[in-house]
């Protein structure tokens, strides 16, 4: 007959009760671990298989999963995680906007004017995209005044998305 047993909240097995028997003396299990019969559904302690004391069963719950997939990237993350460490993906639920907020957001975009570049995210062409200035202050510092200047032409943008609030440089 095989039992599976039940230990540091795994279900192992299947393995003959003289296997198990062999485990608890190495001290590998102790001495009170659950054990279910290979077609049964009753998990009972070791000690008490084949004494007929079947009043002492004992449910073994079920182990509660500590990881859950990140719905972007399908990869395991911690259930208290609120972003994903391998995406970056946000793992809270949206906000949940009324008719009147989202009615109010499109006629918001709709007046805004054709950004220089297109959202990578979400693909929209309601972008802000300015010059980033904050290196060309050091380079004018340390370097003549008209050769800083020159660099100027040269420096990234610091975008911003108006519809997804997504920020990149450019």
């Amino acid at each position: 007959m095989l039992y599976y047993y039940h230990h540091q909240s795994e279900i192992c097995g299947p393995l003959s009760l003289e296997e198990i028997r062999d485990k608890v003396a190495d001290g590998e299990l102790p001495p009170d671990v659950q054990c279910c019969e290979e077609a049964s559904e009753a998990w009972i302690e070791y000690s008490e298989i084949g004494s007929g004391n079947i009043q002492r069963m004992t449910p073994v719950p079920p182990p509660l999963p500590d990881f859950k997939k990140c719905p972007f990237c399908a990869e395991e993350v911690r259930l208290e995680a609120q972003k994903c460490k391998h995406c970056g993906s946000s793992l809270q639920a949206p906000p949940i906007l009324d008719l009147r907020e989202i009615q109010y957001k499109e006629a918001r975009l709709q007046r805004l004017p054709d950004g220089k570049f297109n959202c990578p995210m979400c693909g929209s062409s309601k972008t802000d995209c300015r010059k980033d200035v904050g290196c060309a202050i050091g380079i004018i510092i340390f370097i003549s005044f008209g050769i800083g200047l020159i660099m100027i032409p040269f420096l990234p943008y610091a975008c911003s998305c108006e519809a997804c609030g997504h920020k990149w440089k450019s």
